[in-house]
């Protein structure tokens, strides 16, 4: 197999070549296999990413499943997933949902935060084939592991390095860019100073309006995240509220009661 690895299929500095698979290449493409991987594979994979992805880092957020995509038992990429990004104006936009219906509805939406061609064994239309099998999965096993399925997909890119030729394969939309922030915790980001582009994809006709609707149908609506109770007062308004009771007499002071009478 030539070695033309994740560098010919993302990076920016590179022109853009349209190659054609030749028979042995054909041959894998057609042969692919995409699994999530067991427990005693997790060390390896999380090994690989650290090694060979620009971000290093195997460290995923909330609900999450990882895969292998193989070729006759040999492992040639590697895909991530986990809970979506907690707030992102443009998603949001598109989508098209209000602030409570995100904050409930967050679950089907999936984040790919890594995806790796392993070095040495690239070949044109890996990528893509890759993510295809993997979207046409994705859902189904979410629902067995989570109890709910994917009803949207986001990742992003870095265009500094990346072309992200593979999500534009796979039918994904460029939305916009970052305001450089990365989320750390399920509400909790931190500022890393480097945009990225943000690429969607739906994975069923009616995604959209289902996550905009009303009242979602059964069985998404039992995926949904019980709605919390906020706190709408300032916190100016909190500070006064708390000084008036705090000035209160206290009718319990029995010691002073028995005084006054």
């Amino acid at each position: 197999m030539r070695d033309i690895s994740a560098a010919f299929l993302f990076t920016s500095g590179m022109k853009q070549n349209i190659q054609i698979p030749d028979s042995r290449e054909q041959q894998i493409l057609d042969g692919l296999k995409i699994r999530l991987i067991r427990k005693d594979e997790q060390g390896c994979y999380e090994q690989l990413i650290d090694e060979q992805h620009y971000l290093k880092s195997a460290q995923l957020v909330g609900e999450q499943l990882r895969y292998v995509v193989e070729y006759d038992g040999e492992w040639l990429a590697l895909l991530s997933w986990n809970a979506g990004s907690y707030h992102l104006a443009d998603r949001d936009e598109w989508i098209g949902w209000s602030d409570g219906q995100r904050r409930i509805r967050l679950p089907f939406v999936a984040n790919n935060s890594r995806f790796l061609i392993l070095e040495g064994r690239g070949c044109p239309n890996l990528a893509s084939r890759a993510m295809k099998l993997c979207l046409q999965r994705l859902g189904g096993d979410w629902n067995t592991a989570y109890g709910h399925g994917i009803l949207v997909v986001e990742s992003f890119v870095d265009p500094q390095l990346f072309r992200g030729t593979a999500y534009k394969a796979s039918g994904w939309r460029l939305l916009g860019t970052t305001k450089g922030y990365a989320r750390a915790r399920r509400e909790y980001y931190t500022e890393h100073n480097s945009p990225k582009q943000l690429y969607v994809r739906a994975l069923r006709p009616d995604a959209l309006r289902l996550l905009s609707a009303e009242q979602m149908p059964e069985p998404w609506a039992d995926g949904e995240l019980e709605v919390k109770l906020r706190c709408r007062a300032k916190a100016t308004e909190l500070h006064s509220i708390r000084e008036h009771f705090e000035s209160m007499e206290d009718y319990r002071n029995r010691s002073k009661f028995a005084a006054e009478i």
